[in-house]
């Protein structure tokens, strides 16, 4: 099943345990496998990345207003 769906083993099994401890909270998403200080990081990250795409739109368009 691992490999069918590309998670580690040990992944299965911690899913297989939160699921035991508590149904409800194990698939409500909400379970805290990310902490909220990673979170934060992963978002700054993607801000950076669009910021990363969108630099060479910008610099092309303005010279495109400003041909030199």
């Amino acid at each position: 099943m691992a490999n069918e769906y590309g998670v580690h083993e040990n992944t299965i099994m911690k899913w297989k345990r939160q699921y035991k401890t508590n149904p409800e909270l194990a698939l409500s998403g909400q379970n805290g496998e990310t902490p909220p200080d990673e979170t934060e990081r992963l978002k700054r990250r993607i801000r950076e990345l669009e910021n990363e795409v969108a630099f060479p739109k910008k610099v092309s368009a303005y010279f495109a207003k400003h041909p030199q």
